[in-house]
């Protein structure tokens, strides 16, 4: 899980300690985010629009 928030990664910790599918947490924005690993489904729902065109598609790119 990424935000660009610390405050709402923190709260995220909190309230998705049941769900042992979420396994990192990450304080930062696609914009900078970087892939450590593999992902089989990376899921932006509400999240592209908020950055400029050409970040949104360097992000899609490292996506793939």
């Amino acid at each position: 899980m990424s935000d660009q928030c610390a405050k709402y990664i923190e709260a995220a910790k909190t309230n998705l300690a049941a769900y042992k599918n979420v396994r990192k947490y990450y304080a930062v924005g696609m914009q900078d985010f970087q892939f450590e690993e593999h992902y089989d489904c990376v899921w932006v729902q509400w999240a592209l629009c908020y950055l400029p065109d050409k970040e949104a598609v360097e992000f899609l790119v490292r996506a793939r």
